[in-house]
């Protein structure tokens, strides 16, 4: 009984693979580009995705949220949160709703991770011309204005590009500005919305996002989605 209770839900994976394989197609991937595989995994599913990509060597993980039953969303809906809180070293996509606007709304504060998140967001759109960035920061109240540690970038970028784009007082947008431009984002694709202060940063990126009507986001978390 076991084993035929296996055997069906190995079949339907096979099923959504084939059909998320077939979806992969017509949007112009090439077959030899597509890998797919089943894991049995338990109740550690967060933990076998993590493992798998780490595995892999993967660029991002992406996990999507829409469209759950009562008992998908307590399964699939933790599995994304428990992502989002322990996926540090891949970053994590996670798609909420259908994806149509292609319009970004990204977070900068200065910090490494803020500038590693739009640098992976870079990698992906690259040469993009049809995409645009909407660089934003919001600033608790009575906070001063983020000053770069340039030593603390150096892990990832030189010493003389750190030097050229995060030593001046813009640190916050022209070391972003600077890697999009490198990606091929047209300059006048990028965009640096006015700075809005509030008592809670969190609070002010999701009051911008719907005021902006933006629902890609990409935030320095070591992770970017779609919302």
């Amino acid at each position: 009984m076991a084993e035929l209770r296996r055997r069906k839900k190995e079949t339907s994976a096979k099923q959504f693979l084939h059909k998320a394989s077939e979806k992969l197609h017509q949007a112009g991937i090439a077959s030899e580009r597509i890998k797919t595989s089943i894991q049995v995994s338990g109740y550690n599913i967060a933990g076998t995705i993590q493992s798998t990509a780490s595995k892999d060597l993967a660029d991002s993980i992406l996990v999507g949220r829409q469209g759950l039953n009562a008992i998908s969303e307590i399964l699939l809906g933790s599995v994304s949160a428990t992502l989002f809180q322990k996926c540090h070293n891949t970053p994590l996509w996670i798609i909420d709703g259908k994806v149509e606007s292609k319009g970004f709304l990204v977070p900068v504060d200065g910090s490494p991770n803020s500038l590693t998140a739009l640098d992976h967001l870079s990698h992906i759109l690259s040469n993009r011309r049809d995409i645009h960035i909407y660089l934003f920061h919001c600033s608790s109240l009575f906070s001063q204005k983020p000053q770069c540690d340039l030593t603390s970038f150096h892990h990832n970028w030189d010493k003389e590009w750190c030097q050229k784009y995060l030593s001046d007082g813009d640190c916050l947008f022209n070391g972003p500005r600077q890697l999009l431009l490198e990606a091929g984002i047209p300059e006048s694709h990028i965009h640096i919305l006015p700075e809005t202060p509030g008592i809670e940063k969190s609070q002010g990126i999701i009051r911008e996002a719907k005021k902006t009507g933006l629902r890609n986001n990409c935030y320095g978390t070591k992770g970017c989605w779609y919302g």
